[in-house]
């Protein structure tokens, strides 16, 4: 999401102004625009509520944005990226990142 992670309150999509409040994303009418949506908060929305193993939620959350990235080739690709490990104890939503 555009405001994944930031303080941002609004953002221009498609000459629509979108506005952040509570979790949700709304147009200026006031209608429903999307959710304010994490990586973590999908994983666990997918685990809890839909009721899938960790390794499928993982699956279902990264598979698509990965298949993104890899279609637009290199242009996103960070130059000595490192990789990390992302461990889950019984609460997922505070993973432990292991360099």
């Amino acid at each position: 999401m555009a405001t994944s992670a930031s303080l941002t309150t609004q953002f221009t999509f498609y000459d629509s102004n979108i506005f952040r409040k509570s979790d949700r994303l709304t147009k200026a009418n006031r209608t429903l625009a999307g959710t304010d949506l994490t990586m973590m908060n999908a994983v666990s929305v997918m685990i809890n509520w839909a009721g899938d193993y960790i390794n499928t939620a993982l699956e279902r959350t990264i598979s698509t944005p990965a298949n993104l990235l890899r279609q637009l080739g290199s242009l996103w690709r960070i130059a000595g990226a490192c990789r990390h490990i992302i461990y889950f104890g019984n609460d997922i939503s505070v993973p432990t990142v292991l360099h």
